[in-house]
């Protein structure tokens, strides 16, 4: 429509372009890997708050010039009528993305599903078994095995637990805690359903708890400005590697408790606090470190620690 040399889109015309851009909305999105990861669904959830906030402009500004043309009263009662297309058009698009975010969680709440369902091997359990008969397993095995068991959960888990009867922390990477995916699962997906809620809302009364989710640069492509959300990322997005698993020793086992206290057993019943008897044990743990420098490690998570620094405090201090 050209009036005085000006172009206006009638309200035909505006109607006609909301019917069109659920259809321009669901061709730009439809890149479905993407939608298959927590990095993915961000990305598109902002794009359509950009598409969406866009598109509300445009048709304000539209309205804003057909009153050259029509009266306040026209322009108010075909507002209202467009305006409600256009959050018709609002509520398909984010329904669309609430079947993503849907689609996205259940599959990743099937995969710690067969994670959990996935028994060891055989060749896996053979040794299992013999670990497990075992009454001292020594840290530096743990390490070297760790490869034949990380692909299976349960196997891991098993290999945790005779890990720590032997003394030996093993630090697995959160995908491989169950408890902790399931509950960060349940988190993520009420975070990003509850976000959904905020995508026909203009930026003013957006949720303040959404802001960073919702922000994007494009001075800092990619960036991430969202902490809480970028941990999802991190959980879920994430392959877990071998490198990612850590063992540390952190006290004797029964084993090596016994061992210990063989070296000290004549003097067990000697009271640390007293002058006298301190230095006695100073001077036995000495001769120890002396006699079985393999030991010092050891010695160091027993009851006698202090006293390995404090011998090693001597040593330092002795003129060479």
């Amino acid at each position: 429509m050209n009036v005085n040399g000006k172009n206006y889109k009638s309200f035909e015309q505006l109607s006609m372009d909301i019917r069109t851009l659920k259809e321009s909305w669901k061709n730009a999105s439809a890149d479905k890997d993407r939608k298959r990861t927590f990095a993915g669904i961000q990305q598109e959830m902002q794009n359509l708050y950009f598409f969406l906030t866009n598109e509300r402009a445009n048709l304000d500004a539209e309205l804003d010039k057909l009153k050259d043309v029509w009266s306040n009263k026209v322009i108010s009662e075909r507002r209202e009528k467009l305006i409600g297309e256009f959050n018709e058009m609002v509520k398909g698009a984010v329904k669309a993305i609430r079947q993503d975010i849907e689609t996205l969680t259940s599959t990743k709440m099937d995969k710690i599903g067969d994670m959990l369902a996935t028994a060891p091997s055989e060749e896996q359990l053979r040794l299992l078994s013999a670990l497990q008969m075992r009454k001292d397993i020594d840290y530096t095995e743990i390490i070297h095995i760790l490869p034949v068991f990380f692909e299976n959960y349960q196997a891991m888990k098993v290999l945790s637990a005779i890990g720590e009867r032997n003394g030996v922390a093993l630090e697995l990477p959160s995908q491989l805690d169950c408890r902790t995916m399931f509950d960060m699962l349940n988190e993520a997906t009420d975070y990003l359903l509850r976000a959904c809620d905020e995508l026909p809302k203009e930026w003013k009364d957006l949720s303040i708890t959404y802001h960073a989710f919702f922000t994007v640069n494009p001075k800092e492509k990619g960036k991430q400005y969202d902490p809480r959300y970028q941990q999802y990322i991190d959980l879920f997005d994430y392959t877990p590697q071998l490198q990612d698993c850590k063992a540390e020793k952190q006290y004797l086992s029964q084993g090596e408790k016994a061992k210990i206290d063989w070296y000290f057993r004549d003097i067990a019943t000697l009271n640390p606090s007293d002058a006298g008897d301190h230095a006695i044990i100073l001077h036995r743990v000495e001769e120890v470190l002396t006699a079985h420098p393999e030991e010092k490690d050891l010695l160091k998570l027993s009851q006698y620690a202090d006293y390995v620094a404090e011998v090693e405090t001597i040593k330092k201090d002795e003129p060479a």
